[in-house]
């Protein structure tokens, strides 16, 4: 008898003990809710580079040029300028399409034939701040590009000399895509 109640009771904190069959379907049905999230993440990306890419293609064509990094077909005839779409965007004072421009991997220093950059095709046209968005973004860009080619190419004496030390700048990407990505939420909002 004695052995029979001790076998019970053990048999009762077994049978607590083991996982029930809720709590594992809980956590099945949070991993299919986290997959389906997932997967709407995935398609709204996709959509949106699909519609980058559209508008990016309108704007080519309705502007007689045949990709982002490259400038009008045709010779340089009397003088014109040969520019590329990221000039044309910017002069026209167009931040959208500078964005989408550059998320598809425009250069913001691309210069014209006559060595001006899509800054300065802005700061040009800038009538009494009409083209403030677009000249805010342009230096941001320019800046950050300068600034790390300047830190990949010279060697740091800050830290020869005992300087505090400062964490290396981000590549020119990283910092494209943080910038993008802020001006990007900056429209959606």
């Amino acid at each position: 008898m004695r052995w029979s109640g001790v076998s019970e009771r053990l048999s009762v904190q077994s049978e607590k003990s083991k996982p029930q069959g809720p709590p594992r379907q809980g956590r099945q049905a949070s991993q299919t809710s986290m997959d389906s999230v997932e997967e709407i993440l995935n398609q709204t990306r996709r959509r949106s580079m699909e519609y980058r890419d559209s508008q990016v293609d309108i704007f080519l064509k309705e502007n007689g040029f045949r990709e982002v990094n490259a400038p009008r077909p045709g010779l340089c005839l009397c003088g014109q300028e040969r520019i590329y779409p990221i000039h044309l965007a910017a002069v026209k004072g167009n931040h959208q399409v500078l964005l989408m421009l550059l998320s598809a991997n425009a250069d913001p220093l691309q210069e014209s034939s006559r060595g001006r950059t899509p800054f300065h095709f802005a700061k040009h046209a800038n009538k009494d701040g009409s083209h403030k968005g677009v000249l805010e973004l342009l230096q941001q860009l320019t800046f950050s590009r300068t600034r790390s080619f300047t830190d990949m190419e010279t060697p740091s004496q800050e830290h020869e000399e005992g300087a505090d030390e400062e964490a290396p700048a981000q590549n020119t990407l990283g910092n494209l895509d943080t910038l993008l990505a802020e001006e990007v939420q900056k429209v959606d909002m």
